[in-house]
């Protein structure tokens, strides 16, 4: 489950770059909206736009990247239970008298 931390923390930062982005576009549209060239206001936003869209499909892609690593993960632990389960068959097994 350690790279399945991992990638939660990479959304953890890739969403606080998102807050980041968001409280900018809350600045820049005040801006725009004072500003007499509103083309290069709105410009600004649509940057910040565009930085909060990628950090949030950084944030997407990682997330998906540790359920992945979680379903492995139970899997693989299944996999140790069945072994081990049929180990514990094997040496509980009493031999048959077929006399």
């Amino acid at each position: 489950l350690d790279d399945a931390s991992a990638h939660v923390d990479e959304a953890r930062d890739a969403l606080a770059d998102v807050e980041v982005d968001i409280a900018g576009l809350s600045e820049a549209i005040d801006t725009a909206l004072a500003s007499d060239d509103s083309r290069e206001a709105f410009a600004s936003i649509r940057e910040l736009l565009r930085e909060a869209r990628e950090s949030l499909g950084v944030v997407r892609q990682a997330l998906r990247n540790a359920v992945v690593d979680i379903k492995a993960s139970i899997e693989e632990k299944r996999e140790e239970d069945s072994n081990d389960d049929q180990d514990k068959d094997d040496d509980t097994e009493t031999p048959t008298d077929e006399e």
